[in-house]
């Protein structure tokens, strides 16, 4: 193959070697000149290309009109479109903002912190699978324990622009310990269904309402009774910095003419984040039985607290948390203290790369 050797009058010739002749159309021409557009140029002599460079090196070189032997012509050299950056760059350690392991362009200690917050939002646009453990101590007048596992999902539905629909299905998994001749039983509890409506984007107060639904799954009595019950369901809350606090009410009704369902609901929740996903909280549940036969077995009224962390396990963001109270007030068979260990594993919506132009 051969190439034509450009130089300028005085330049040295090793930095001015440049196109091949073949892709610009011209003839073999050695030891002659050759005129081009540039007056300023003259071909010296033709050179072997590939006794010269090793390997053929790429150039986008277009020719706007092939000249004619011994003619000129102009020259077009073109060179590729620049790309645009990506939004969403995957931090190295030590780099600013801190390291990205999930590979989503934020800081997991940002990430971290933010999902906190989420999860202590009840009406949260986040999918999320929490397993919450709720231990009741000094329970009955043989102060056995009793356990409660909650399997509850939260699964936002997004109705349109302005809606979000928040379903929170509740199924408890009991053992109840021994309060009598019949003994200790282990089963499955009456699910409690809860929806809520709330803004997609909320102006200040945070909020959502919606049904309360009690489904009777149990097939024990001891473990939920064989009634259906319906009523209201709200939800308030406000995020102020590293604060986030509000209450979840609900007051639930039976169906039947001769039920004896009649129960209240109140969880007020407040919380201080901290740094890298660390975080106090307080979320009692307390509850009020109408339907008691005494008045001192309507309240359960806990009072305690304790925090949590949420952190990334690999690729995979995870919620762990654990609370202690104490009943102040509480139904005669009734626990004096409770303890709740919740994991909850998160499915944030991730942020979609920018396609490249």
């Amino acid at each position: 193959m051969l190439a034509l050797r450009i130089g300028t009058p005085g330049a040295p010739r090793a930095a001015t070697a440049l196109v091949a002749a073949v892709l610009l159309g011209l003839p073999a021409c050695a030891g002659r000149p050759v005129a081009l557009s540039a007056p300023s140029f003259r071909v010296e002599e033709a050179v072997d290309v590939e006794a010269v460079a090793p390997a053929p090196v790429s150039v986008p070189v277009t020719a706007a009109r092939p000249p004619a032997r011994g003619g000129s012509g102009p020259l077009a050299v073109s060179a590729p479109a620049p790309r645009r950056p990506r939004p969403y760059v995957r931090r190295q350690d030590g780099e600013a903002g801190g390291r990205d392991q999930d590979g989503d362009g934020v800081p997991d200690n940002v990430e971290t912190t933010e999902l906190a917050k989420k999860t202590q939002n009840p009406v949260a646009d986040l999918i999320s699978v929490p397993f919450q453990l709720n231990s009741g101590i000094d329970t009955g007048v043989r102060n056995n324990t009793k356990h409660t596992l909650n399997l509850q999902p939260v699964m936002p539905q997004k109705l349109n622009e302005d809606w979000n629909l928040i379903h929170r299905p509740v199924l408890p998994i009991i053992h109840q310990p021994a309060f009598g001749p019949r003994g200790s039983t282990t089963g499955v509890g009456n699910l409690n269904y809860q929806a809520f409506f709330s803004p997609a984007e909320p102006d200040g107060m945070i909020w959502g309402v919606g049904p309360s639904i009690i489904v009777p799954t149990s097939r024990d009595d001891r473990l939920g009774k064989d009634e259906w019950a319906i009523g209201p369901g709200v939800v308030g809350l406000k995020m102020d910095g590293p604060w986030v606090y509000g209450s979840l009410v609900s007051q639930t009704w039976g169906v039947d003419r001769d039920a004896d369902v009649d129960f209240l609901l109140v969880q007020p929740f407040i919380n201080y984040n901290f740094d890298d996903g660390w975080y106090l909280s307080s979320s009692p549940i307390i509850t009020c039985n109408w339907d008691a036969d005494k008045s001192g077995d309507k309240w359960t009224v806990p009072v305690g607290g304790g925090g949590g962390r949420t952190f990334l396990w690999g690729k995979q963001p995870i919620n762990v948390s654990a609370q202690v109270f104490r009943n102040v007030a509480r139904p005669h068979n009734g626990p004096q203290w409770e303890t709740r260990l919740q994991v909850s594993l998160l499915y944030p919506k991730r942020p979609q790369p920018a396609e490249p132009l």
